[in-house]
């Protein structure tokens, strides 16, 4: 029996421990958003006693689950205010902890002084819990987990591509799409067949509270100064991206570059650098653009032949795989090309971008156009200090290098930016300062150019996450051409 097996055994008798008719044990799900809700789906249906906890009053949050769960009798609803000061929690057995929540906040800290021996999970690792049956052997699923600062939505989409066109079936999901819990919901009433691989976009703040997942295999991508109001250095980020290796018990493909390391003793699985990996594919057939997109590629690639040979399924001919690649049509909202008149220059709506490395990375991919590059920049502001300052400034002062000769600032960040600017002495550089994108595109004239949407920040100051304004920007690229 594998220790990750008893570990995981453990957890699952903590929960079935909640489905006793007579039990006055719980299962907590803190945070109501798409992974709170995956988990509170397969909580229900695994007849668990479960309390959904969400902050605000319950009226304004209830409405997110569905009305058949709702009925059920093993289900009670609390605000996180109502919670927070409870002494009452000596009861909760298993807390399943929402990406978004810091294990530091304070309702988690209440809850775990007062019973320490509460497991704390995620959904992925609740979703985990499932791939070992009750002899402890495995699932016939492959499991393979990637994680990065950026590339990890094109490189699990590809991934998941070669696998379909390869006639395998594939679950891709985690920090992407559905939700993980949502495969092994389907997948334990018999609404979904077990698939050949299982594909999990992971982020660090999935990782941060995964400790049993077992992954076959892992893409580790790179490493980036990101989510700054999570982690205070990129020492601490990058180590709750080592987690997937840990995590792993095959083989982990890590960057060129070096990235902090947590435990590298009595690891599972043996590492190998993207660089090592030798193919005969041609990836110069990768339809997006960007050296970025290649080195994506390479880890796709390298996850693909691994893994359907560690399932003995046999490999199609590199002329299919490179077609596979020149058919690929990217991710949307990830330097993702627009519709747009030939004599104006190519449109790209990157609106996934919310750091600084990844609008420097859609700069570098559109440098292939060799022309002129107008970027729209701006978003919400994690946190207004001198370190913000310092790297905008770092971040501005290159861009001319970068044959940027127009910029548009917009959003909150927006007059910030622009006051920085003010500051520099950036010649050949025209500025332009809006509120909002309608505002720009109300006096935006075309040129032959590339018309680059990177914002590098966040979308929160004004609209609900990345895809709705990467959405808007498409739409009012759209109404601006036709009306021409």
């Amino acid at each position: 029996m594998s220790l990750n097996f008893k570990q995981t055994k453990d957890i699952k008798d903590l929960l079935f421990n909640c489905r006793a008719q007579d039990s006055q044990n719980s299962v907590l799900i803190l945070g109501m958003g798409t992974s709170g809700l995956s988990a509170l789906r397969l909580c229900l249906d695994l007849g668990l006693n479960t309390i959904a906890v969400n902050s605000g009053p319950v009226d304004d949050w209830r409405q997110k689950i569905d009305s058949k769960l709702l009925t059920s009798s093993n289900l009670e609803l609390f605000s996180q205010e109502e919670l927070e000061k409870s002494t009452d929690l000596q009861n909760i057995s298993v807390l399943i902890l929402s990406p978004g929540i810091a294990q530091e906040n304070d309702f988690v800290v209440n809850l775990l002084s007062q019973n320490p021996k509460c497991a704390v999970i995620s959904e992925i690792e609740l979703g985990g819990l499932f791939l070992y049956s009750d002899d402890g052997a495995r699932t016939n699923e492959s499991v393979i987990g990637v994680t990065g600062t950026n590339g990890k939505t094109t490189t699990v989409s590809l991934l998941a591509e070669m696998y379909q066109k390869s006639q395998r079936s594939v679950f891709l999901g985690g920090n992407i799409g559905t939700p993980f819990c949502d495969y092994i919901s389907d997948r334990l009433a018999g609404r979904q067949k077990t698939v050949d691989f299982i594909v999990l976009e992971l982020s660090s703040f999935q990782l941060e509270t995964t400790e049993l997942l077992p992954l076959d295999f892992s893409c580790y991508l790179n490493l980036s100064l990101n989510h700054s109001e999570r982690y205070e250095s990129l020492e601490k980020y990058g180590l709750a991206k080592w987690r997937i290796v840990e995590l792993t018990n095959e083989k982990s493909c890590l960057p060129n570059d070096s990235v902090p390391r947590g435990q590298t003793e009595n690891l599972k699985s043996q590492i190998i650098r993207v660089s090592d990996i030798k193919s005969e594919i041609d990836l110069k057939h990768l339809s997006i653009p960007g050296e970025h997109n290649r080195e994506n590629a390479r880890f796709a690639l390298w996850a693909f032949q691994e893994s359907m040979g560690y399932k003995g399924f046999e490999l199609p001919h590199d002329q299919e795989l490179e077609r596979i690649l020149s058919e690929f049509k990217g991710v949307e909202h990830r330097i993702e090309r627009v519709k747009a008149p030939a004599h104006h220059g190519p449109v790209f709506n990157d609106a996934k971008s919310t750091n600084w490395n990844a609008t420097q990375t859609a700069l570098q991919a559109v440098q292939e156009y060799q022309l002129p590059i107008s970027l729209l920049l701006g978003g919400k502001v994690r946190r207004l200090d001198d370190e913000f300052k310092r790297d905008a400034k770092a971040f501005l002062s290159h861009l001319h290098e970068m044959n940027v000769t127009r910029l548009y600032l917009f959003g909150e960040s927006g007059p910030i930016f622009y006051e920085i600017l003010k500051k520099m002495d950036l010649n050949g550089l025209e500025t332009s300062l809006f509120d909002r994108l309608d505002d720009l595109f109300e006096q935006y004239r075309p040129e032959e150019c590339v018309l680059l949407f990177s914002p590098a920040l966040p979308s929160f100051d004004q609209y609900l996450n990345y895809m709705e304004r990467g959405k808007h920007f498409k739409s009012l690229v759209g109404t601006y051409f036709n009306n021409l």
